[in-house]
C-alpha cells in the first residue's frame, strides 16, 4: 500500500509540533539526525492497539540500533498516555492528538509512516504495522 490520504511515498513528511507523554515533539528536530516511524492508532488500553505498541516495545532496541525513533500517535490525553506507558513500560513517546491536528496532516485511520532523515516518506503501511518489514526498509535507507 502506497497511499495514505493524500500522502504518498516520496512526499515530504508534513512537519508538526505536538505534546507527548515524554514532552513536546517537533518532527523538525529529527531532520538530519534520525529516521522516524510514525504510528497512528486509536486508543491506549484496548487489546489490539496495546498489542501493536507492545510489538514496537519488544523491538525498540532494533529500531534504536538503526537510528530510528518510534512515535505513537492517538486521540488519548497526555495523562492516559503516561498511565499506559508506565503500566506497560513504553519508552518511546506517545503523542496526544486530541484535536486531530497531526492526523489531519497525515490522513485518517490506522497508518504507519517511515520517514527518513531527510524528512521524506519512504514507506506507508495501513493496518497493523509489521515491524520486520519496517526494519528491513530502514536498513536499506543508510
Amino acid at each position: 500500500p502506497v497511499l495514505a490520504g493524500a500522502l504518498e511515498v516520496g512526499d515530504k513528511a508534513p512537519l508538526f509540533e505536538a505534546a507527548s507523554d515524554k514532552g513536546p515533539i517537533n518532527l523538525r528536530d529529527y531532520r538530519g539526525k534520525q529516521n522516524v516511524v510514525l504510528a497512528f492508532y486509536f486508543a491506549d488500553f484496548t487489546p489490539v492497539w496495546k498489542g501493536e505498541l507492545l510489538a514496537f516495545k519488544k523491538d525498540i532496541n532494533k529500531f534504536e540500533g538503526l537510528n530510528t525513533q518510534v512515535l505513537g500517535v492517538s486521540y488519548d490525553s497526555i495523562e492516559t498516555h503516561k498511565k499506559f506507558a508506565a503500566e506497560y513500560d513504553i519508552t518511546f513517546p506517545l503523542i496526544s492528538d486530541e484535536d486531530e491536528s497531526v492526523r489531519k496532516l497525515y490522513g485518517k485511520g490506522r497508518i504507519t509512516f517511515l520517514i527518513d532523515k531527510k524528512g521524506i516518506i519512504q514507506y506507508i503501511q495501513k493496518g497493523v504495522p509489521k515491524n520486520r518489514k519496517f526494519l528491513k526498509k530502514i536498513k536499506k535507507l543508510d
